[in-house]
């Protein structure tokens, strides 16, 4: 996935996508690359609390951080802010699954059941 990812902007091209398309998807991409790699772990932790009984925290951390997300994306992606556009879509995403991590990984630390 890596390895597509530094290349996403040349992927494109070659198959036909016009070059400011190419460009926004590229941009995108490389910022994105960090928040899907920390969504992985998300996921894997998510589903691990869940099979040991512990579900209510990380639906209650999911919640708050998709109200807290379009206030990134505001800060980050509007013109009257940031004014960074696709790459502040990216960052705020970032943001985003950093807070997840942040929250469940505090929370697991804390569960005995786990330590």
């Amino acid at each position: 996935m890596l390895i597509i990812s530094i290349w996403v902007k040349d992927i494109l091209i070659f198959i036909g996508q016009p070059q400011i398309e190419s460009d926004f998807a590229a941009k995108y991409v490389h910022v994105q690359i960090i928040a899907t790699y920390i969504n992985f772990h998300n996921v894997c932790q998510t589903k691990f609390l869940n099979n040991l009984g512990y579900t209510k925290v990380p639906m209650y951390t999911a919640i708050i951080i998709s109200v807290l997300h379009p206030i990134w994306c505001y800060l980050l992606v509007g013109k009257e802010h940031a004014n960074l556009e696709i790459v502040g879509t990216g960052i705020s995403n970032t943001i985003t699954q950093i807070i997840y991590f942040t929250f469940i990984q505090i929370y697991s630390a804390n569960i005995s059941d786990i330590k």
